[in-house]
């Protein structure tokens, strides 16, 4: 199954896709420009972090766990606005300028596959 990310076309409903099922501020439910853009809680299973349980090791591993757990969710956000395929042929979301990921969120595509659990 291929899933094509396309927030602006899914249907509102329970189970509706990635976007709006987690949707927690629908812009269209406000006076309009009080919200830019709606707001999605980003906890889908290409984030979960499976490299190693951060509750059953020492304190030390732990925190490298959990910082390897936020990278993991950096690089998908990094890649959701820059590689992510669109409809319209083209690659990224990018956003409003003011919610574009930081440079540092740039390098984490690259450490990915260390956390792969495959990788």
């Amino acid at each position: 199954m291929r899933y094509n990310f396309d927030p602006h076309r899914e249907k509102p409903g329970l189970f509706s896709g990635l976007w709006a099922f987690r949707r927690i501020i629908d812009r269209a439910q406000f006076e309009p420009g009080f919200y830019r853009s709606d707001a999605c809680l980003v906890n889908w299973p290409m984030i979960d972090f499976m490299a190693g349980d951060p509750h059953t090791c020492t304190e030390a591993e732990r925190t490298a766990r959990i910082g390897d757990a936020r990278q993991l969710s950096l690089s998908m956000v990094h890649w959701l606005q820059t590689e992510a395929p669109r409809p319209d042929g083209g690659t990224g979301w990018p956003g409003p300028a003011s919610a574009r990921s930081p440079s540092r969120f740039r390098s984490a595509g690259k450490r990915c596959a260390r956390l792969s659990p495959t990788g």
